[in-house]
């Protein structure tokens, strides 16, 4: 009865559950990011950088702030007068979607504190989301003899850390401070900064030429975005042959200065001769990289090359990204086709098969025809060739089954007309696993959710696997990790403000990316776990 009474009580378990625990996991959970370095005014190899990093501002009254690395970023308020509450900051703030994982701050804080009829004067380095002190600072109260504060050496780093931000700060406390010499001042000769980014760059949309059959000269304008350090890069290929790169330059080039490098919205028109490319199907694949090296696919886009050429060769867009090609040359009037289809065994393999046949429809028997697998759902596609295989007397040919994962598989035959080709995508199902190290255990404990990602093959290393929990009747992102290089992922979480016997519904969700992942969503519920107070 009491089990039957727990469970009603928390019918929304985990409706309830979030107003105290969501707060707990969004930030708690072990989640895999991909970190970038941001350096100011010293470079790793101590070459001159800018400081624009750093954002200067001021509170109060009488602060001033400068991020001028000439002589050395500054933050505070004059000497030799008295002040009233104010000061100077320099602020490092971290993008949307990102957070501080570690900091090297070479910082000198100066400030004359203590003092009769004053609290004197304070400098220090402070961190916003969750707001803290970091180090030492200078500060002292009244009615204590009057001192000068100098900290510096050895330079203030922190590591393992999760911050929204940095805040170098000098100023006056009070709403009266004495006249000193120093009052108050900070100063930044040189700054490291790594951001955990763990959000993947995604394609929006793309459109173009490249699929209009009546043109030789074809363009694709792919439209990317990335909410972290922004696009750094987006790569294209024409049937896995050598890749064309579209780089976005200005600050978005390492070593990087700013918090947010690279833009968060970028479009790249690529433009493809395909005068020398052979008659038939092809495709065009790629990546997109973002300022943390994050990567996810561009395409497949599948494209066709008239057997009968074109009228309208047109002109390549101005300003495009050329994508080199493999000159081939094909006799013209082709009289054959040859289309593809799959099937799939027992264990949810994928092998492909298809005919050979005249336009007319007559078979084409004993005909050699070369078959490729390239795959996608993968930073890098490879491109291996298959075994040959021969066409039977109905003109059918069957090629070997497919390993696990996204594969588009294209073939080419000669006949006496010329050479005829033709391309399918094919893939596995898609499935992970989710299993709790425990299903009961008590505030304060640890929770290892564990399982593994199926069905991608190759793709399966470094896919973003998201943990969710039931949030006002809904699931709800509260981490993310990434698969290892076997497929396999753990997050892990400690209970710490759970006040009352709660039921957690988590699942595992590996999210569909459109054309950027050859999958649809695929998710996997775990086991209820219960969590008592001590």
């Amino acid at each position: 009865m009491r089990s039957a009474a727990l469970r009603r009580s928390h019918t929304g378990p985990v409706g309830v559950l979030l107003a105290s625990v969501a707060a707990v996991l969004l930030f708690a959970g072990s989640a895999s990011a991909t970190p970038y370095t941001v350096w100011s005014c010293q470079g790793p190899d101590g070459a001159a950088l800018p400081g624009s990093a750093w954002s200067p501002g001021t509170t109060g009254t009488g602060g001033a702030a400068s991020a001028d690395c000439a002589g050395g970023m500054q933050a505070g308020v004059a000497g030799g007068r008295s002040n009233v509450r104010g000061s100077g900051t320099l602020t490092f703030t971290a993008p949307a979607g990102t957070r501080i994982s570690e900091y090297e701050l070479q910082r000198t804080l100066r400030a004359s504190v203590g003092g009769f009829f004053s609290a004197g004067y304070v400098a220090g380095v402070s961190s916003v989301d969750p707001a803290g002190v970091l180090g030492p600072a200078c500060s002292g109260g009244n009615l204590t003899f009057q001192t000068v504060c100098a900290v510096g050496a050895p330079p203030l780093s922190g590591k393992g850390v999760s911050l929204g931000g940095l805040v170098v700060s000098a100023g006056c406390g009070e709403d009266t401070c004495a006249n000193a010499t120093p009052a108050a001042e900070a100063t930044l000769t040189r700054s490291r900064v790594v951001l955990d980014d763990p959000r993947m760059p995604t394609v929006t949309s793309t459109g173009g030429t490249l699929k209009d059959e009546d043109r030789v000269a074809r363009s694709l304008t792919v439209a990317t975005a990335d909410a972290g350090g922004g696009v750094a890069s987006i790569v294209a290929n024409v049937d896995g042959g050598r890749a064309a790169r579209s780089d976005s330059g200005g600050a978005c080039t390492v070593p990087y200065t700013q918090p947010q490098p690279c833009p968060l919205t970028r479009s790249t028109t690529f433009s493809v001769d395909t005068g020398a490319l052979r008659k038939g199907d092809h495709v065009l694949t790629g990546t997109v990289v973002d300022a943390a090296g994050n990567a996810v696919p561009l395409g497949p886009v599948p494209f066709t090359v008239s057997a009968d050429g074109s009228n309208d060769p047109g002109p390549a867009p101005q300003g495009s990204v050329p994508v080199p090609v493999s000159s081939a040359t094909t006799a013209p009037g082709a009289t054959a086709r040859l289309t593809f289809q799959g099937t799939s065994t027992k264990e949810g393999r994928r092998r492909p098969t298809g005919y050979l046949r005249t336009l007319g429809g007559t078979p084409l028997a004993g005909v050699a025809v070369r078959l490729t697998r390239t795959q996608t759902g993968a930073a890098t596609p490879k491109t291996i060739a298959l075994p040959t295989v021969r066409t039977g007397r109905n003109g059918r040919f069957v090629a070997p089954v497919l390993p696990e994962g996204a594969w588009t598989v294209a073939g080419a035959a000669d006949i006496s007309s010329g050479t005829v080709s033709g391309s399918i995508r094919l893939r596995t199902g898609l499935r992970v696993t989710a299993i709790p190290s425990t299903t009961r255990l008590r505030t304060g404990a640890l929770l290892v959710l564990s399982g593994r990602l199926g069905g991608a093959g190759p793709a399966k290393a470094g896919v973003r696997i998201r943990i969710q929990t039931i949030v006002s009747g809904r699931y709800r992102t509260v981490a993310a990790v990434r698969t290892t290089a076997t497929g396999r992922w753990q997050w892990r979480h400690r209970f710490t403000k759970v006040s009352r016997p709660t039921l957690f519904a988590f699942r595992a969700l590996v999210p569909g990316e459109g054309d950027t992942w050859p999958w649809k969503p695929v998710s996997r519920r775990a086991t209820v776990v219960r969590v008592d107070p001590r």
